[in-house]
Protein backbone atom coordinates (compact mmCIF):
# COMPACT_ATOMS: atom_id res chain seq x y z
CA UNK A 1 0.00 0.00 0.00
CA UNK A 2 1.28 3.35 -0.43
CA UNK A 3 0.84 4.73 2.86
CA UNK A 4 4.60 4.04 3.36
CA UNK A 5 5.68 4.86 -0.18
CA UNK A 6 6.16 8.58 -1.60
CA UNK A 7 5.93 9.47 -5.05
CA UNK A 8 5.60 12.52 -7.69
CA UNK A 9 1.63 12.90 -8.28
CA UNK A 10 0.62 12.19 -12.25
CA UNK A 11 -1.37 14.73 -13.21
CA UNK A 12 -2.69 12.29 -16.25
CA UNK A 13 -5.37 9.99 -14.91
CA UNK A 14 -5.05 7.59 -17.42
CA UNK A 15 -1.67 6.69 -15.59
CA UNK A 16 -3.92 4.28 -14.29
CA UNK A 17 -5.64 2.47 -17.12
CA UNK A 18 -5.21 -1.23 -18.27
CA UNK A 19 -6.36 -2.13 -21.46
CA UNK A 20 -7.05 -5.77 -20.02
CA UNK A 21 -9.93 -4.55 -17.05
CA UNK A 22 -12.30 -4.22 -20.27
CA UNK A 23 -15.64 -2.35 -21.16
CA UNK A 24 -17.45 -3.47 -17.59
CA UNK A 25 -14.80 -0.89 -16.25
CA UNK A 26 -16.18 2.25 -17.84
CA UNK A 27 -19.78 2.43 -16.74
CA UNK A 28 -21.51 1.72 -13.33
CA UNK A 29 -19.97 0.41 -10.09
CA UNK A 30 -16.78 -0.34 -11.58
CA UNK A 31 -16.23 2.88 -12.74
CA UNK A 32 -17.07 4.44 -9.13
CA UNK A 33 -14.36 2.36 -7.87
CA UNK A 34 -11.74 3.19 -10.31
CA UNK A 35 -11.94 6.45 -9.35
CA UNK A 36 -11.92 5.98 -5.71
CA UNK A 37 -8.90 3.69 -5.83
CA UNK A 38 -7.31 6.16 -7.79
CA UNK A 39 -7.86 9.30 -5.47
CA UNK A 40 -6.68 6.37 -2.56
CA UNK A 41 -3.19 6.23 -4.81
CA UNK A 42 -2.81 10.29 -5.04
CA UNK A 43 -3.43 10.71 -1.54
CA UNK A 44 -0.66 8.06 -0.40
CA UNK A 45 1.68 9.30 -2.79
CA UNK A 46 1.47 12.85 -0.46
CA UNK A 47 0.99 11.11 2.95
CA UNK A 48 3.26 12.58 5.05
CA UNK A 49 2.16 16.23 3.66
CA UNK A 50 -1.33 15.36 3.09
CA UNK A 51 -2.97 16.56 0.10
CA UNK A 52 -6.01 19.36 -0.84
CA UNK A 53 -9.63 18.60 -2.04
CA UNK A 54 -8.54 21.14 -4.66
CA UNK A 55 -5.23 19.52 -5.75
CA UNK A 56 -6.89 16.17 -6.16
CA UNK A 57 -9.48 18.39 -8.60
CA UNK A 58 -6.32 18.93 -10.17
CA UNK A 59 -3.99 15.91 -10.59
CA UNK A 60 -7.14 13.64 -11.11
CA UNK A 61 -9.50 15.45 -13.59
CA UNK A 62 -12.34 14.44 -11.66
CA UNK A 63 -15.25 17.13 -10.64
CA UNK A 64 -15.30 18.75 -6.51
CA UNK A 65 -18.35 17.11 -6.33
CA UNK A 66 -17.31 13.03 -6.89
CA UNK A 67 -14.46 13.50 -5.08
CA UNK A 68 -16.03 14.96 -2.16
CA UNK A 69 -18.25 11.73 -2.18
CA UNK A 70 -15.57 9.51 -2.95
CA UNK A 71 -13.73 10.78 -0.10
CA UNK A 72 -16.46 10.79 2.29
CA UNK A 73 -16.83 7.08 1.36
CA UNK A 74 -13.11 6.12 2.21
CA UNK A 75 -13.37 7.93 4.94
CA UNK A 76 -16.10 6.32 6.67
CA UNK A 77 -13.89 2.81 5.55
CA UNK A 78 -11.00 4.11 7.82
CA UNK A 79 -8.83 3.89 4.72
CA UNK A 80 -8.08 7.96 4.38
CA UNK A 81 -8.56 10.56 7.15
CA UNK A 82 -8.67 14.36 7.64
CA UNK A 83 -5.58 15.71 9.43
CA UNK A 84 -6.83 17.57 12.34
CA UNK A 85 -7.12 21.46 12.31
CA UNK A 86 -6.18 21.13 8.19
CA UNK A 87 -8.10 20.96 4.37
CA UNK A 88 -5.55 18.20 4.02
CA UNK A 89 -6.31 13.82 3.37
CA UNK A 90 -3.84 11.49 4.79
CA UNK A 91 -3.76 7.67 4.91
CA UNK A 92 -6.17 6.24 7.31
CA UNK A 93 -5.50 3.46 9.42
CA UNK A 94 -6.51 0.84 7.65
CA UNK A 95 -4.58 2.22 4.56
CA UNK A 96 -1.67 1.64 6.84
CA UNK A 97 -2.67 -1.81 8.12
CA UNK A 98 -2.54 -3.31 4.27
CA UNK A 99 0.38 -1.65 4.15
CA UNK A 100 2.51 -3.38 6.66
CA UNK A 101 0.82 -6.65 5.61
CA UNK A 102 1.94 -6.17 2.13
CA UNK A 103 5.68 -5.07 2.78
CA UNK A 104 7.31 -8.26 2.22
CA UNK A 105 9.74 -6.82 -1.04
CA UNK A 106 10.73 -10.63 -1.29
CA UNK A 107 9.26 -10.00 -5.18
CA UNK A 108 11.69 -7.24 -5.88
CA UNK A 109 14.66 -8.80 -4.44
CA UNK A 110 14.31 -11.49 -7.11
CA UNK A 111 13.37 -9.10 -9.91
CA UNK A 112 16.30 -7.05 -9.59
CA UNK A 113 19.22 -9.69 -7.87
CA UNK A 114 20.35 -10.76 -11.39
CA UNK A 115 20.99 -7.40 -12.20
CA UNK A 116 22.27 -6.12 -9.37
CA UNK A 117 24.65 -9.21 -9.38
CA UNK A 118 25.87 -7.87 -12.75
CA UNK A 119 26.39 -4.54 -11.46
CA UNK A 120 28.32 -5.54 -9.03
CA UNK A 121 30.52 -7.68 -11.08
CA UNK A 122 31.25 -5.09 -13.89
CA UNK A 123 32.23 -2.75 -11.24
CA UNK A 124 33.33 -4.67 -8.51
CA UNK A 125 31.49 -2.32 -6.18
CA UNK A 126 28.73 -2.91 -3.61
CA UNK A 127 25.25 -2.37 -4.97
CA UNK A 128 22.30 -1.19 -3.12
CA UNK A 129 18.34 -1.25 -3.89
CA UNK A 130 16.47 1.04 -2.83
CA UNK A 131 12.41 2.36 -2.54
CA UNK A 132 11.22 5.53 -1.44
CA UNK A 133 9.09 5.66 1.70
CA UNK A 134 7.76 8.93 2.40
CA UNK A 135 10.55 11.45 3.34
CA UNK A 136 13.08 8.24 3.68
CA UNK A 137 14.85 5.59 1.70
CA UNK A 138 14.50 2.06 2.74
CA UNK A 139 17.19 -0.05 1.55
CA UNK A 140 15.64 -3.63 0.49
CA UNK A 141 18.43 -5.56 -0.83
CA UNK A 142 22.48 -5.52 -1.10
CA UNK A 143 25.38 -7.01 -2.88
CA UNK A 144 28.63 -7.03 -1.73
CA UNK A 145 31.68 -6.08 -4.52
CA UNK A 146 34.77 -7.58 -4.37
CA UNK A 147 35.69 -3.65 -3.49
CA UNK A 148 34.02 -3.72 -0.01
CA UNK A 149 33.47 -0.94 1.73
CA UNK A 150 34.06 -1.49 4.88
CA UNK A 151 31.94 0.62 6.22
CA UNK A 152 28.68 -0.62 4.65
CA UNK A 153 29.05 -4.16 6.17
CA UNK A 154 26.61 -2.66 9.12
CA UNK A 155 24.27 -1.91 6.30
CA UNK A 156 21.11 -4.63 6.12
CA UNK A 157 17.61 -4.29 4.39
CA UNK A 158 15.48 -2.66 5.57
CA UNK A 159 17.35 0.19 7.01
CA UNK A 160 15.69 3.64 6.25
CA UNK A 161 17.77 7.00 5.54
CA UNK A 162 16.40 10.53 5.41
CA UNK A 163 16.28 11.29 1.67
CA UNK A 164 19.38 13.46 1.19
CA UNK A 165 21.52 11.33 3.00
CA UNK A 166 22.17 8.18 -0.07
CA UNK A 167 22.68 8.88 -3.86
CA UNK A 168 19.82 7.11 -4.73
CA UNK A 169 17.65 8.69 -2.48
CA UNK A 170 18.41 12.53 -3.94
CA UNK A 171 18.02 11.16 -7.19
CA UNK A 172 14.24 10.38 -5.74
CA UNK A 173 13.96 13.74 -4.10
CA UNK A 174 15.06 15.71 -7.20
CA UNK A 175 11.83 14.48 -9.01
CA UNK A 176 9.44 16.68 -6.52
CA UNK A 177 8.85 20.06 -6.83
CA UNK A 178 10.97 22.48 -5.22
CA UNK A 179 8.65 23.83 -2.71
CA UNK A 180 8.02 20.39 -1.70
CA UNK A 181 11.96 19.72 -1.30
CA UNK A 182 11.88 22.76 0.99
CA UNK A 183 8.71 21.89 3.26
CA UNK A 184 10.50 18.72 3.84
CA UNK A 185 13.94 20.51 4.52
CA UNK A 186 11.98 22.20 7.20
CA UNK A 187 10.14 19.05 8.72
CA UNK A 188 13.80 17.73 9.29
CA UNK A 189 16.01 20.45 9.49
CA UNK A 190 17.40 19.70 13.01
CA UNK A 191 19.02 16.17 11.35
CA UNK A 192 19.59 17.64 8.46
CA UNK A 193 22.03 20.12 9.61
CA UNK A 194 23.49 17.47 11.85
CA UNK A 195 24.65 16.23 9.40
CA UNK A 196 25.88 19.87 7.78
CA UNK A 197 23.27 19.91 5.52
CA UNK A 198 22.33 23.39 5.18
CA UNK A 199 19.03 24.10 2.36
CA UNK A 200 21.25 25.61 0.16
CA UNK A 201 23.34 22.25 0.26
CA UNK A 202 20.72 19.75 -0.33
CA UNK A 203 19.51 21.97 -3.00
CA UNK A 204 23.11 22.36 -4.62
CA UNK A 205 23.14 18.28 -4.56
CA UNK A 206 19.39 18.25 -6.17
CA UNK A 207 20.77 20.52 -9.07
CA UNK A 208 23.59 18.42 -9.82
CA UNK A 209 21.09 15.28 -10.25
CA UNK A 210 19.03 17.84 -12.23
CA UNK A 211 21.82 18.07 -14.39
CA UNK A 212 23.35 14.65 -15.25
CA UNK A 213 20.66 12.30 -14.42
CA UNK A 214 22.31 10.85 -11.63
CA UNK A 215 24.41 12.00 -8.47
CA UNK A 216 27.92 11.18 -7.71
CA UNK A 217 29.30 11.83 -4.63
CA UNK A 218 32.50 10.87 -2.11
CA UNK A 219 30.34 8.63 -0.12
CA UNK A 220 32.53 9.02 3.45
CA UNK A 221 34.90 12.00 2.73
CA UNK A 222 37.73 12.32 0.11
CA UNK A 223 39.71 9.48 0.79
CA UNK A 224 37.82 6.61 1.68
CA UNK A 225 34.85 5.80 -0.88
CA UNK A 226 32.76 7.54 -4.02
CA UNK A 227 30.05 6.14 -5.78
CA UNK A 228 26.58 6.63 -8.01
CA UNK A 229 23.31 6.65 -7.71
CA UNK A 230 20.28 6.16 -10.11
CA UNK A 231 16.36 6.55 -9.59
CA UNK A 232 13.67 5.19 -12.31
CA UNK A 233 10.06 4.40 -11.47
CA UNK A 234 9.00 0.93 -10.83
CA UNK A 235 5.19 1.93 -11.28
CA UNK A 236 3.35 4.96 -11.57
CA UNK A 237 3.47 5.19 -7.96
CA UNK A 238 6.45 3.60 -6.46
CA UNK A 239 10.09 5.34 -6.83
CA UNK A 240 13.40 3.25 -6.64
CA UNK A 241 16.53 3.80 -6.86
CA UNK A 242 20.17 1.68 -7.54
CA UNK A 243 23.58 3.24 -6.06
CA UNK A 244 26.90 1.31 -6.33
CA UNK A 245 29.92 2.18 -4.22
CA UNK A 246 33.67 1.57 -4.19
CA UNK A 247 36.84 2.08 -2.74
CA UNK A 248 37.48 5.54 -4.47
CA UNK A 249 41.28 4.24 -6.01
CA UNK A 250 38.76 1.92 -8.49
CA UNK A 251 36.24 4.35 -9.12
CA UNK A 252 37.70 7.44 -11.70
CA UNK A 253 35.66 10.20 -12.58
CA UNK A 254 35.46 8.58 -15.69
CA UNK A 255 34.53 5.62 -14.23
CA UNK A 256 31.70 6.90 -11.89
CA UNK A 257 30.51 7.91 -15.44
CA UNK A 258 30.19 4.67 -16.75
CA UNK A 259 28.49 3.17 -14.24
CA UNK A 260 25.80 5.24 -14.41
CA UNK A 261 25.57 4.56 -17.86
CA UNK A 262 25.55 1.39 -17.54
CA UNK A 263 23.09 1.49 -14.71
CA UNK A 264 20.64 2.97 -17.16
CA UNK A 265 21.17 0.53 -20.06
CA UNK A 266 20.45 -2.48 -17.42
CA UNK A 267 16.84 -0.57 -15.97
CA UNK A 268 16.01 0.16 -19.55
CA UNK A 269 16.35 -3.38 -20.75
CA UNK A 270 14.19 -4.40 -17.91
CA UNK A 271 11.51 -1.57 -19.26
CA UNK A 272 12.55 0.92 -16.26
CA UNK A 273 13.27 4.29 -17.14
CA UNK A 274 14.33 7.28 -15.44
CA UNK A 275 12.05 9.49 -12.79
Amino acid sequence: MQGLLNANIRSDPSAIHNPQRGNNFNTGVPESARKALMLLKQIGMRHTAGVRLVDLVETSGLDKSTIHRLLQCLAEEGLIERIPDSKRYRLGIESIQLGLQASNMEPLVVRFRPLMHRVSRISEGTVFLIVRSGDYSAYIDKIDGVNLVKKFVIGKPGQRRLLGFSMAGLCMLAKDEDSSIHAMYKRHEQTYQQRGITLPVLCRYIQSVRKDGYYKMDVFGPTSATGVGYGFELSSTLEAGISIASVKSRMSTERVDQLALLLQRELAAMGYREE
